[in-house]
């Protein structure tokens, strides 16, 4: 029988699939992702597999086929976000006290309104997983050194001045101006902005 190249072509294939399938993995992979951060965003706060899975538009299997346990998951969704943060633009505060005040509290509202349906996410499973408590312990120490960093005038300060400047300019302040006290951008600045500012004025 003549030889036709079959066994050769099947043989071709074979070696070139592994990588397909690696490819096909990863494109999973990342509509997984995507689909769980866009139920973030849309308020939904503890995903669950079959959610994730329908607006992926993957089958169930496929999710725990790519991920052993929503855990890793929720890990893996986790380390993206850090790893964007990490990214943002070096910020460099500059001029007077008032001046860097305002650059402060600016960043600050683009920092958590950028990540607020992320950090709502976490706080509500920060008790389930170790890795989630232990990134935004981190993510709150960046936080903080950037505070520090723009107003230095706070390391001379109390400690308890330090921890309420912090909490001035934390997520579960921000998100009470902006979600149940309904305020605009313009408001929750000028209200960080005073309470800084009070902080700064308290005698040691």
């Amino acid at each position: 029988m003549e030889n036709t190249g079959s066994t050769e072509q099947l043989t071709t294939a074979r070696s070139a699939n592994p990588d397909g399938r690696l490819a096909r993995g990863e494109k999973s992979r990342e509509k997984i992702l995507s689909a769980l951060f866009s139920l973030y965003e849309q308020g939904v706060l503890v995903p669950t597999a079959q959610q994730v899975a329908d607006e992926s538009g993957m089958g169930i299997r496929t999710v725990f086929r790519q991920f052993s346990d929503m855990e890793a998951l929720f890990v893996q969704g986790d380390a993206i976000l850090q790893q964007r943060f990490l990214e943002r633009p070096v910020f460099k505060p500059e001029g007077n006290l008032d001046e860097r005040i305002q650059q402060l509290v600016n960043n600050r509202f683009s920092v958590l309104e950028d990540y607020a349906p992320y950090i709502r996410s976490t706080l509500v499973q920060i008790w389930r997983y170790e890795t989630l408590r232990n990134n935004y312990r981190l993510l709150v120490n960046d936080l903080r050194k950037l505070m520090f960093k723009s107003i230095p005038e706070l390391k001379d300060k109390p400690k308890h001045v330090q921890c309420a400047a912090e909490a001035a300019l934390g997520f579960e302040v921000w998100d009470r101006y902006r979600t149940q006290n309904r305020l605009s951008k313009g408001d929750i600045v000028e209200s960080m902005k005073v309470s800084l500012k009070a902080l700064l004025a308290l005698e040691n």
